[in-house]
């Protein structure tokens, strides 16, 4: 359930330190516009385990944006192009807000508020880094992973990118029994791969399956 929900509780945090941001010293804007961009992204990458490139280099702006957000509709178009995908192939899906999960909500809420700030403050994103085409700004895989990192340690669970995707796919694959196809997909993964490194092997599907039903 903490994995799951990681992106509404980030958000809650994010949105009291994006409250006082203005009576904030320089070092503390940081860690609070910090929060807010790790938000946005698990926003996106609960639902879609984008890897660190990938996320990072989302255009929002431009001649090829990747991120479509249609107005007044709680829903965000991803039509993200190969050459910021591993695999090279374009891919493109629905992320849609219901009662659990608001991945717009969250990124509108980002988008109006904490990327302005980022976008406009050199103390936050040096200029050589800045680019305005970016969702997220300009910020790199190795700030994405720090943030995420020292954020889900503090809530008892540290994860990087990497282990982060594989235990949204874990989960999807022997908790929900998603279609082992359609996790490959959604990772950018052949099967093989997905099989090798997401699927438990059936002897713990087993018992997993056994204690669920005697409890």
């Amino acid at each position: 359930r903490l994995l799951l929900n990681i992106h509404s509780l980030c958000w809650a945090d994010a949105q009291e330190l994006w409250h006082g941001y203005t009576r904030q010293t320089s070092a503390e804007r940081r860690r609070t516009i910090d929060l807010c961009v790790l938000a946005a992204i698990l926003g996106i990458v609960v639902h879609i385990p984008f890897r660190a490139h990938t996320i990072v280099s989302l255009h929002l702006e431009g001649e090829t944006p990747d991120v479509l957000l249609p107005p007044g509709k709680p829903v965000i178009d991803l039509v993200v192009f190969r050459e910021r995908m591993k695999v090279p192939k374009d891919f493109e899906v629905i992320l849609r807000d219901d009662a659990t999960s608001q991945p717009r909500r969250i990124l509108d809420w980002f988008i109006a508020g904490p990327r302005q700030a980022l976008l406009s403050d050199p103390n936050l994103l040096s200029t050589n880094k800045r680019d305005p085409r970016l969702l997220f700004g300009g910020i790199d895989e190795a700030r994405y992973g720090e943030i995420l990192s020292n954020w889900t340690f503090d809530m008892g669970m540290r994860m990087t990118t990497h282990l982060f995707r594989h235990a949204i796919a874990t989960l999807l694959v022997n908790i929900c029994e998603a279609d082992l196809q359609e996790v490959a997909t959604l990772l950018g993964n052949t099967v093989e791969v997905t099989a090798r490194h997401d699927v438990f092997n059936d002897g713990l599907r087993q018992r997993m399956r056994a204690v669920h039903r005697l409890a």
